[in-house]
């Protein structure tokens, strides 16, 4: 889609004819004679491959998941239980696999497989996605990459876009807590400070502090209780 929209555009800016949009953009005349008839691209055909081994079994998956329509759910075929009847009715040795993906397809195409969608509710003012990204821009003719803070709210999919020095704590905040007006009022579901840790008193040793343990990391204690004396005090 991209090259055939690259090809049209060199072809009424730049006056190229098919030759020259062949040999710049490194393709065939054959495309490029597509691209200048149609701004889309052609479907492509999907290749038949022949299965010698299901083939013979396909008239038989088929009789037995439409069968299976006249039957209660639960005494209807699993693809297991197809992939062992025909080898021992048919002798076909099949792999399982194979089996399965073509009873799925044959009881998607009968209707025997509800597809179930889940839909996404939010309430307004509540939850944002939230990322950084880079992208190049063109400041004063020369081009440079930037850094962006993207937020885009759940409910409404209003996006907000921020160019940032780089990719910190302190950015995230500020931007989260940015023009309020842009967005109605700051997002209530959204925490907008960090969390805070527990403070760390060091251990007074003999020549060297002593390793403690909090969380599985060396060199941290838990903290104490106002008033209490400190370790190895």
């Amino acid at each position: 889609m991209e090259l055939f929209e690259v090809i049209r555009r060199d072809h009424d800016g730049q006056g190229w004819g098919v030759r020259r949009l062949a040999r710049e953009h490194h393709v065939g005349r054959r495309l490029v004679r597509q691209a200048l008839s149609s701004a889309v691209p052609p479907a492509r055909k999907a290749a038949e491959r022949s299965s010698p081994v299901l083939g013979p079994a396909r008239a038989f998956i088929e009789g037995v998941l439409a069968a299976d329509q006249q039957v209660p759910r639960k005494q209807r075929h699993t693809a297991r239980r197809i992939w062992q009847r025909l080898g021992e009715e048919l002798g076909i040795e099949a792999a399982e696999s194979t089996v399965r993906q073509y009873v799925s397809r044959c009881k998607r195409e009968l209707g025997q497989v509800e597809e179930v969608m889940v839909p996404q509710v939010h309430d307004p003012g509540v939850a944002a996605e939230v990322d950084f990204f880079e992208a190049a821009v063109v400041l004063s003719g020369v081009r440079e990459t930037l850094t962006f803070f993207q937020m885009r709210a759940c409910y409404s999919g209003r996006v907000f876009v921020r160019a940032v020095a780089r990719t910190t704590q302190q950015a995230f905040l500020e931007c989260m807590t940015g023009p309020p007006a842009h967005r109605g009022g700051p997002l209530r579901g959204v925490p907008l400070a960090p969390p805070v840790r527990e403070p760390v008193l060091p251990c007074r040793g003999a020549g060297s502090a002593r390793k403690g343990r909090r969380g599985g990391r060396p060199g941290a204690l838990p903290a104490q209780p106002p008033g209490a004396a400190a370790p190895g005090a």
